[in-house]
């Protein structure tokens, strides 16, 4: 009688580090709320022109993420985090960028994440976890964010 084999979980593409997964890896591993939700931020970020994507291990924290820039040896303009249980979006802000917002007229939603690109944190990521309502909220903030990166190389 042949021994039966112990059966092995198979590796989420997110989790795995030894391997590097496509987007669409990613995206399959999303369930289809997320997955919903996912294709929307990347649609919000192709249509600001950060159009060039790369996976990168972050860690053990966030795992592989999908980074965004203008073109693929441009500057870091978004983060993906397709975390099947918390999708998030990280953006690079600079205090400049920070003091030149609206604060009072920004959602509370959109306030949070920014403050963790603030002082105190020693960061220069915005984080927030990802709705769908919070994907159309945070297109005005990306906006803005090209519109003033656009001003400093234009």
């Amino acid at each position: 009688m042949a021994k039966a084999h112990p059966k092995f979980n198979r590796i989420a593409p997110w989790a795995d580090r030894f391997n590097t997964p496509s987007t669409a890896q990613l995206q399959s591993g999303l369930p289809a709320p997320v997955a919903s939700i996912f294709k929307q931020a990347r649609r919000m970020l192709h249509d600001a022109g950060f159009t060039h994507e790369s996976p990168q291990w972050r860690g053990e924290c966030w795992k592989w993420t999908i980074e965004f820039s203008a073109g693929p040896r441009r500057e870091l303009m978004a983060i993906l985090i397709p975390s099947p249980e918390n999708l998030q979006f990280a953006l690079p802000v600079t205090a400049e960028f920070l003091q030149s917002l609206p604060m009072k007229r920004l959602k509370k939603s959109v306030r949070e994440g920014l403050e963790l690109a603030a002082e105190p944190f020693d960061t220069n990521l915005a984080v927030w976890f990802l709705t769908a309502g919070l994907v159309s909220d945070l297109e005005d903030l990306l906006q803005r964010r090209v519109r003033q990166l656009t001003r400093k190389t234009g």
